[in-house]
């Protein structure tokens, strides 16, 4: 995911601002009968969008919120064979939508050595609607070692129904890294 925000200041904590944003994934999916799902640029999803931009930061974090009443969407497939499934029509690689957005951004220093980062997106053309809901916790467990549990939550009616869970999907890590510093 790469952002881009162009602000300009309003009053106190409020920003006008203009945001790009991008997102696709590195490496290729596949399904378990070895179908490719995905890979690089299939999908890429890209954004612009006018609003408005809240951010106050206190003593241990800090909050973004941002509501974007005008957004454009484009999603764009480069293996066409890849494209239906990403709803966009036979013969064709990209869809393009208007709608609004909203995106809050927080974060907390629970101890020195917790921290906790959320981000919620909201963005609908109002057909469909997609939500992703972050979190991330990161534990530096001594001054080499570090974990970081995340877990995802996003609701998408636009995409397939699953049997057990509707238009839900889960993913969750547990991740452990080695820290050197020189």
């Amino acid at each position: 995911r790469a952002t881009s925000k162009l602000n300009l200041k309003a009053i106190r904590n409020w920003n006008y601002t203009v945001e790009a944003q991008s997102n696709t994934q590195m490496m290729n999916h596949f399904n378990g009968d070895n179908t490719l799902k995905s890979k690089f640029l299939s999908p890429v999803d890209a954004s612009l969008t006018v609003g408005m931009d809240y951010k106050k930061n206190f003593k241990k974090g800090g909050i973004s919120i941002f509501p974007g009443p005008l957004s454009y969407k484009m999603t764009y497939v480069a293996v066409a064979d890849l494209a239906t499934r990403y709803g966009i029509e036979e013969g064709k690689q990209s869809r393009h939508d208007i709608g609004s957005k909203l995106q809050v951004d927080f974060n907390y220093k629970i101890t020195k050595n917790i921290s906790y980062r959320t981000r919620f997106y909201y963005y609908t053309p109002y057909d469909y609607v997609q939500m992703d809901w972050e979190n991330t916790f990161n534990f530096q467990v001594s001054k080499y070692i570090s974990t970081k549990l995340f877990f995802h939550t996003r609701f998408d009616d636009f995409a397939a129904r699953h049997d057990n869970w509707g238009f839900f999907q889960f993913k969750q890590y547990l991740m452990l890294g080695l820290n050197y510093a020189w």
